[in-house]
């Protein structure tokens, strides 16, 4: 009796060892986790917006306070989000420094048509307007010296005409509230 108490004891204890094991720490990320919550959160709050005339024609969000982690903030870069499924731009976050800022003289010609673009003119009380402007997420004039994977190399054109970068807008959101 005795023995066979001891050797279920015994068996026991290693199941129970077994299962506490030493394992290599890993970073805990809990503000990555919420920040996606959160994000998610607004971004479905802002998709359930409908802009109506005489608002003003900018939305603040998160009580105009980034969500960037400075501790991320090695180098110049930008990190392009995919296109979705209707070729649209998504997201972009850009580490920026005087280093990126340029001057637009000097900009080459845009080829890419977004998602949604005709620009087609239109008359508006006797004047010739034209209703849509291609928009960059990250402003061409201070994304200079990128490539179009958003690398950060001396040189390079930017984002003028990066599909990631261009989406179709207003011309009066695009011109007007800059």
């Amino acid at each position: 009796m005795f023995k066979k108490r001891f050797i279920g004891v015994v068996a026991l204890l290693a199941l129970m060892l077994a299962g506490c094991q030493v394992q290599p720490a890993t970073p805990h990320k809990p503000a990555q986790t919420t920040t996606t919550h959160k994000q998610a959160k607004t971004t479905t709050a802002l998709a359930a917006k409908t802009f109506k005339s005489g608002d003003e024609p900018y939305l603040v969000v998160n009580h105009n306070k980034s969500t960037l982690d400075v501790r991320q903030w090695q180098t110049e870069r930008i990190k392009y989000g995919a296109l979705d499924d209707l070729n649209r731009t998504t997201t972009n976050t850009a580490y920026l420094s005087n280093e990126t800022l340029g001057h637009s003289h000097t900009r080459a010609r845009q080829n890419w048509r977004p998602t949604g673009w005709h620009n087609q003119p239109v008359m508006i009380d006797g004047h010739r307007v034209i209703p849509q402007n291609r928009g960059h997420l990250i402003a061409y004039a201070i994304s200079f010296n990128f490539d179009k994977d958003g690398v950060f190399k001396k040189g390079q054109p930017g984002s003028n005409d990066n599909p990631k970068n261009l989406a179709t807008q207003t011309e009066f959101s695009n011109q007007r509230t800059m």
